[in-house]
């Protein structure tokens, strides 16, 4: 019995949700200190108690007025355990050497009286990692947390760095672009840093709005700008610090920016944002691809992190804002977003203080139903479907593999590319090693069909999808399909909106916010590996 804790309906509902959250990410502990009673308030007299569950020293939210400790309510305290430095999605930095990490920490301390949080220490090392060259191992990142969790200090200290220690490591002056989609909140970094190195390294500053830079005594210069596609004409930059990217166009970031780096020795494109929207071209892209190489487990020159809860949460419960906010504890508290929920605006808390692209109201999946399908385990080699598929922009090939096995299908991302000729080795490749294996690819791929292919693969397209996608879906929700948990295939099968065309439940890549070419994908694989097997003439025979 002294296990035993006494808990109304909807508490005992959230800690058995706790529990399985915590099974579910391997956080578990042990059955002992699972099971070991949490330390009890006790009740401050007998007058201030409530009569119900007298005995266990319990306080209700009015009675908790009497003593001089507010009340903090149960589920809110306990949601801070998921709280961690680790983003919920990162690249694999494993043989990095963070060598620059203490020489940023040393002057963020001396300089500006800021000793940095656990989740800022882990990007900022990451993405200055160097190879066992001694080089930078990545040449562009891109951060994404919630809101008011420190970001604007993590660039601060990161422009700093750049700017003392970088022209002594490398032995040649600097040039650092920091830019906004506006003017003002590009400014803002500015204003707070740079009477710093006026004051503390003698630079020479201009602060002319519009105008704004720095210039270091060794011939570094930093150079405020709006996010513009003229931004970084005439430039040859270092440091490419884009912050709030979710507002930059992607004309000024690929026509303005981007370029401005081509000349430098090992440059970096540092990119710090919130979740994004539909009109978010660029950082959707840079996302997508991030997710992407974690999901296949490919190493580039881009270091992806991301603060935000898992699929299978409610975004609007407090199981799931920890994720986000790897500051609550130290600069947030629960009660303060707990306050923001409220709020009417359900999209603009979701974005903001949940860090999470809001999916559509008429997702043909319920929200976080299709992330607890990942226990496929592993396919059998032989056999199934390979269904090929481009995005909207052909700037990514995709490919999803279904097989049946027993009574269900299990699916999993075969492979993502970024152009043709991959694509085509890419498919070559999983049909020598999955014999027996059958290909449909989209109609969009039919003019730029492998030879190797044609006669031997079937085209599936718009007419396809508007047929099968309601088979696949109540196939989906009646758990005849399961797969293999890759990330960017979860995101975007939730998301994929559902539109009525000529009658028939289909796929819409217009009204979706985002791109949902894996779930077409899926949808074709799954319905041509699910189909019932035809009787052989034998048996036809036989029955008649």
């Amino acid at each position: 019995m002294e296990n035993c804790r006494v808990l109304c309906r909807s508490c005992n509902g959230r800690a058995g949700a706790r529990f399985g959250n915590a099974k579910t990410a391997g956080t578990l502990q042990s059955n002992e200190e699972e099971l070991k009673p949490k330390p009890q308030r006790k009740k401050p007299n007998a007058q201030s108690s409530h009569e119900f569950l007298d005995e266990t020293g319990f306080l209700t939210p009015d009675s908790a007025h009497s003593v001089s400790e507010p009340y903090i309510p149960r589920e809110w305290s306990e949601a801070t355990d998921f709280l961690s430095e680790r983003p919920r999605l990162c690249t694999n930095t494993e043989s990095g050497d963070r060598a620059y990490l203490p020489m940023l920490e040393e002057l963020a301390d001396v300089f500006l009286k800021v000793k940095l949080m656990p989740w800022q220490r882990q990007v900022l090392g990451d993405q200055l990692s160097l190879n066992a060259d001694g080089r930078l191992m990545f040449k562009q990142s891109c951060v994404s947390v919630a809101r008011q969790n420190g970001k604007s200090v993590a660039l601060k200290c990161l422009v700093l760095f750049w700017l003392v220690k970088m022209p002594i490591i490398r032995g040649e002056a600097q040039t650092v672009l920091t830019t906004a989609h506006r003017l003002d909140l590009a400014s803002e970094l500015f204003n707070s840093l740079a009477g710093i190195l006026e004051e503390q390294f003698d630079a020479k500053v201009i602060y002319s709005y519009g105008r704004q830079s720095v210039t270091m005594k060794d011939g570094t210069r930093w150079l405020i700008r709006a996010a513009t596609p003229s931004a970084g004409h005439g430039l040859s930059v270092d440091l490419l610090v884009v912050d709030e990217l979710f507002g930059c166009s992607p004309e000024s970031v690929d026509e303005g920016m981007v370029p401005t780096q081509r000349a430098r020795r090992d440059p970096l494109m540092s990119c710090w944002s919130t979740a994004g929207t539909e009109e978010s071209v660029v950082f959707k892209r840079m996302r997508e691809r991030g997710i992407g190489e974690i999901d296949t487990g490919k190493v580039s020159k881009l270091y992806y992190a991301e603060y935000s809860p898992p699929s299978h949460l409610d975004p609007m419960s407090p199981e799931a804002w920890p994720y986000s906010n790897p500051a609550l504890g130290i600069t947030l508290d629960m009660e303060t977003i707990e306050e923001e929920s409220k709020a009417p605006n359900t999209a603009s808390f979701m974005r903001s203080a949940v860090n999470i692209w809001v999916t559509s109201h008429r997702a043909w999946l319920d929200q976080g139903f299709f992330a607890t399908l990942n226990d496929a385990g592993e396919l059998p080699a032989e056999g199934g479907w390979l269904a090929v598929e481009s995005s909207t922009d052909d700037h990514r090939f995709v490919g999803v593999r279904a097989v049946e096995d027993g009574n269900q299908v299990k699916v999993s991302v075969e492979f993502i590319v970024d152009n043709l000729r991959e694509l085509w080795e890419a498919v070559d490749k999983s049909r020598k090693e999955h014999k027996g294996m059958q290909v449909a690819c989209g109609a969009t791929l039919d003019v730029h069909l492998s030879p190797s292919l044609k006669g031997s693969s079937i085209l599936v397209g718009q007419r396809e999808l508007q047929k099968w996608t309601t088979v696949v879906r109540s196939m989906t929700i009646a758990g005849q399909v399961r797969h293999t948990g890759e990330e960017l295939l979860i995101e975007q099968c939730s998301r994929a909106t559902l539109v009525k065309h000529q009658g028939h439940l289909s796929l819409s890549s217009v009204r979706s916010p985002g791109p949902i070419e894996l779930c077409r994908a899926y949808v074709w694989a799954v319905a041509m590996a699910g189909r019932p097997k035809s009787q052989t003439k034998t048996a036809y025979a036989f029955s008649s």
